[in-house]
């Protein structure tokens, strides 16, 4: 960002090219292109900031079983989750690798469907959320696609694309009143 900041484009070139059609060099302001990275980059930590943390616990949970630090996934899990401090997360962890019905089905495909939310809700609660963090991208998928149909009104097909409203074709056709030919 030092680099723009001092227009310096090496690692922009469409920018580059643009600023070099420029008639005038003072329309060039880099300082606003900073001001919209800045952004960005903020977004992007708050929004993705704590998949540094979820590489622990993603292994936990895809290998139950495998040695691990618990003190250090349970603090993760409280993290990530914002599970309560007094939660006791470390020991169901514990609980869950001693027991050795739930340790010989570690393989199933669908282990976690087999733990018991009663014995452990926060580690099945915590589970369950993981598997929703990296849903499907289907809706992504679909407004991308409609994203290369028409310019516009991009808006009003992005909203059509990934909307589920289904109108009531035939409420509003009964609302209509016909005209008669003369």
């Amino acid at each position: 960002m030092t680099q723009l900041k001092n227009g310096m484009l090496a690692h922009f070139p469409n920018l580059e090219k643009m600023v070099q059609g420029l008639e005038d060099d003072e329309v060039f302001q880099p300082k606003r292109y900073c001001a919209h990275l800045d952004k960005l980059s903020t977004k992007f930590s708050r929004r993705f900031g704590e998949l540094d943390d979820m590489g622990e616990i993603c292994a936990f949970v895809s290998h139950p079983f495998a040695p691990i630090d618990i003190e250090q996934v349970a603090a993760k899990m409280l993290k990530v989750f914002n599970l309560p401090n007094d939660s006791e997360i470390d020991m169901e962890i514990v609980e869950m690798q001693n027991d050795i019905e739930l340790s010989a089905r570690a393989r199933d495909s669908n282990f976690w469907g087999l733990v018991s939310r009663e014995r452990f809700p926060l580690l099945s609660g915590c589970a369950l959320r993981l598997s929703a963090y990296f849903g499907s991208t289907y809706l992504c998928e679909m407004t991308y696609s409609q994203m290369k149909k028409s310019d516009d009104h991009l808006t009003d097909c992005l909203r059509l694309a990934v909307s589920s409203y289904e109108p009531n074709f035939k409420s509003l056709t009964n609302s209509i009143q016909s005209q008669p030919s003369h």
